[in-house]
């Protein structure tokens, strides 16, 4: 079985490193949605990987994936990850998981009350 993976951030750290190198490069894995503020460069990134361009945050929390990959700026984080948990998303966050020692256990408690995973990406 291959978990289907939409990232929020795509045209970043993402497009250069994460869905070439770990997520299309994973037996277990499959990229199917991807959403970034840059609609053009969102678009190209969909297109280079075989995936759907979301128009939104919501449309691809609302889609099948099953785990999402954060790849935007920090203080973006706790807010995405509570709405990924919200939507019944796994997540994987890349670092830091947020701005605070208060945003964290936000960000934990979130995914904790949701029962889904969540995983920082740290090196």
């Amino acid at each position: 079985m291959k978990l289907k993976w939409g990232v929020i951030g795509s045209a970043g750290i993402a497009r250069r490193r994460t869905i070439p190198e770990g997520i299309m490069t994973a037996s277990n894995a499959e990229l199917t949605a991807v959403y970034d503020i840059d609609p053009a460069a969102n678009a190209e990134v969909a297109a280079a990987f075989g995936a759907s361009a979301c128009e939104s945050e919501a449309a691809l929390l609302a889609s099948d994936v099953d785990v999402v990959y954060i790849a935007t700026p920090a203080l973006d984080h706790c807010g995405q990850v509570c709405r990924a948990a919200a939507a019944g998303k796994h997540v994987f966050c890349e670092k830091p998981l947020a701005m605070t020692v208060g945003e964290c256990d936000t960000a934990l408690q979130a995914c904790a009350a949701k029962g889904v995973h969540l995983g920082v990406g740290l090196m």
